[in-house]
C-alpha cells in the first residue's frame, strides 16, 4: 500500500528542484529473511504491510513514505523550520528514535505469531549532506550501513567522518582481499597451562596482521571486517591449514602440543568446514586429537541442530570442543548436557578482578562447579598475577592463559619459551 521506488526517485528529484530542506530516512528491518524462512512468505507479507503501516501512524501528514526494497523503506520528512539546522535536527531525531521505539512491540503474522522486528534507520540531510537526489541516497545508505554495526536497533546521521570512515573500511577490505589471497599472515601463539603440573598443555593460535614494518592492524578490527564481508571463510581456511601445519612439525620434534583454533559463525555455517578440516588433517598425517576448535555460546545457539550434528561429527574424528568467552552469552544453558564439548573457557572479564571482586569470586567458583557435574574442564582465560592463579589453582580450575605466563608469541619463539618454562 505504499508507493515504490520509481515513485520515490521522481518525489525526492521533485522536492530538490525545489529545495525544499528535508531529511531522508532509510529503514530496513533486521533479521527479517528469518520471517520468511520460519512461517512462510503469505505470512512475511502480512507482517510487511503492519511494518509500513507502523511507519505511516508516526509519519505526518506531509512526510512521504515508500517501500524501497524487499524489507527497505524511505521517509522524506520536510524540515519544518528552515532556518534552524539545530531545531530541525534535533526534530528529527526524536522522530527517528520514536519509530525506533516503535517497533519494540512485536508485529503478527497472519496467523496470530508473534515476532519482535527491529530496524535501523540512516539519516541525510539536503542540502548538507549532498545536491543531488543520487548523492543524497548513497549517504543516507552508508548511515544505514553503520546503523546496522550495533546489536541493537540504532539511528546514524550521515557525517563526513562517518564517509571517511567508510571510505577507510573499503581500502582495508581491499588491502586484507590482497592478503589472503598471498598469505600475508602470522600465527602467534598463547600458551595454555596445567594449572596442576604447571606445564604447557596446549596453545592458543591466534592470527596477526602486519601490513608493513612494527604495524598492526588489530584483530579487533580485521577480525569484525572479515566476518561482514564473508572473508572470513578462505581467511579461516588459511589459518586451518597453517594450525594442521604446524601440529604436523610438532610431531616430527616430537612436541607434544595441542592447538585451538577459533571458529567464527559464518565458519560454522559453512557446510564445506568439515570436510576441509577433515581432509587437511589427514593429508598432513595430523593426529586429529591435536586439534581443538574454540566456539562462542551464541554461534552454538544460532543453529543449535546444525551445530550438535558438526560438533558431533569433530568429536568422532578426536577433535575436542571448547566453548569460548563462556558466560557472556546467553542465560539458557540447557545446551551444555546435549552438545559434545570438553572444555569451558572463563571470559577474561571474571578473572581480571578475580583477587579482589567477590561477585567474579562466586561466579568464576559457580562456573567450576558446575562443569565439575558436567564432567567438563575449565580453562581461565586473562590471567595477569599470581594472585589470580592461586585462587583459580585453590579452586580446581584446571587450566589457564594469561599474560602472567606469556603474551601470544610467534610460532620460532614458543619452542624456546616451553624448553625455558620447563628448565626455570
Amino acid at each position: 500500500g505504499l508507493p515504490n521506488r520509481q515513485y520515490f526517485w521522481q518525489t525526492l528529484e521533485h522536492k530538490i528542484r525545489r529545495q525544499d530542506p528535508l531529511y531522508l530516512l532509510y529503514l530496513d528491518v533486521q533479521h527479517f529473511k528469518r520471517i520468511n524462512e520460519l512461517y512462510g512468505h503469505s505470512a512475511g507479507d502480512h507482517i510487511l504491510i503492519q511494518a509500513a503501516k507502523r511507519i505511516k501512524d508516526f509519519t505526518a501528514e506531509q512526510d512521504f513514505v515508500a517501500r524501497i526494497g524487499a524489507d527497505e523503506f524511505a521517509i522524506i520528512r520536510l524540515c519544518n523550520n528552515s532556518n534552524d539546522e539545530k531545531y530541525n535536527k534535533q526534530s528529527c531525531e526524536k522522530f527517528a528514535d520514536a519509530l525506533l521505539n516503535a517497533f519494540i512491540q512485536p508485529l503478527y503474522t497472519n496467523k496470530q505469531q508473534g515476532c519482535t522486528l527491529a530496524i535501523n534507520i540512516g539519516i541525510a540531510h539536503y542540502p548538507n549532506h549532498a545536491l543531488q537526489a543520487e548523492s543524497l541516497v548513497k549517504n543516507a545508505d552508508i548511515a544505514l550501513g553503520e546503523a546496522r554495526l550495533p546489536e541493537n536497533p540504532s539511528r546514524k546521521f550521515f557525517s563526513s567522518a562517518l564517509q571517511k570512515n567508510v571510505e577507510e573500511k573499503l581500502e582495508l577490505e581491499t588491502q586484507l582481499r590482497k592478503a589472503i589471497t598471498d598469505g600475508n599472515f602470522d600465527i602467534y601463539l598463547q600458551p595454555i597451562l596445567d594449572l596442576n603440573t604447571e606445564s604447557v598443555v596446549k596453545a592458543e593460535a591466534l592470527l596477526r596482521w602486519q601490513v608493513r614494518d612494527e604495524v598492526f592492524v588489530s584483530p579487533d578490527v580485521f577480525i569484525p571486517l572479515a566476518e561482514r564481508t564473508g572473508l572470513i571463510v578462505p581467511l579461516g581456511k588459511w589459518v586451518i591449514r597453517q594450525v594442521c601445519e604446524l601440529l604436523a612439525d610438532f610431531r616430527k620434534s616430537n612436541l607434544n602440543i595441542k592447538l585451538s583454533i577459533n571458529l567464527s559463525p559464518k565458519q560454522v555455517t559453512d557446510r564445506y568446514l568439515f570436510d576441509f578440516i577433515s581432509s587437511t588433517v589427514k593429508q598432513l598425517g595430523v593426529d586429529a586429537k591435536k586439534l581443538e576448535l574454540e566456539l562462542t555460546e551464541s554461534v552454538l545457539l544460532e543453529d543449535y541442530d546444525k551445530a550438535t550434528h558438526l560438533l558431533s561429527e569433530f568429536r568422532k574424528m578426536g577433535v575436542t570442543i571448547a566453548i569460548d568467552d563462556f558466560g557472556t552469552g546467553y542465560s539458557s544453558l540447557s545446551y551444555l548436557k546435549h552438545l559434545p564439548i570438553d572444555h569451558l573457557k572463563i571470559d577474561r572479564s571474571f578473572v581480571v578482578d578475580l583477587d579482589k571482586d567477590e561477585d567474579d569470586k562466586a561466579i568464576v567458583l559457580s562456573i567450576i562447579a558446575m562443569a565439575k557435574q558436567l564432567h567438563l574442564s575449565v580453562i581461565a582465560e586473562g590471567v595477569e598475577n599470581k594472585r589470580q592463579r592461586d585462587f583459580l589453582k585453590q579452586n580446581d580450575c584446571a587450566s589457564a592463559q594469561g599474560f602472567f605466563y606469556s603474551k601470544p608469541m610467534p610460532v620460532n619463539e614458543f619452542s624456546t619459551f616451553i624448553d625455558a618454562y620447563k628448565t626455570a
